[in-house]
């Protein structure tokens, strides 16, 4: 019995060091920072601002391996955003191509 405590108090603490370290308090996005974004988007952005942008707005990217016949995969990415789901939508037009 004391060899099964000390192995599960080693996986334990295996376990612990893997999960991710939340030192920065999370993000508050709104609806106003978003307008914002978009505007300097329009602008234009270096690659660091580019990658902050990224690092606020996205929470985790899980990545989801299927197993598909003749040893194929297929991979999915789910991205998982910092701000609610329902966001005010713009009116601007030129996010399209023109049409020919």
């Amino acid at each position: 019995l004391d060899r099964i405590a000390a192995d599960r108090a080693e996986i334990e603490k295996r376990i612990e060091a893997l999960q991710p370290e939340d030192t920065e308090p999370e993000a508050v996005v709104t609806p106003d920072i978003l307008e914002r974004l978009n505007q300097r988007l329009s602008e234009g952005l270096t690659d660091e601002e580019r990658q902050e942008v990224v690092r606020l707005l996205v929470g985790r990217i899980v990545i989801d391996t299927e197993m598909l016949e003749a040893k194929k995969k297929r991979a999915t990415a789910r991205i998982e955003y910092r701000f609610p789901r329902v966001a005010v939508a713009g009116t601007a037009t030129g996010s399209w191509l023109p049409s020919a």
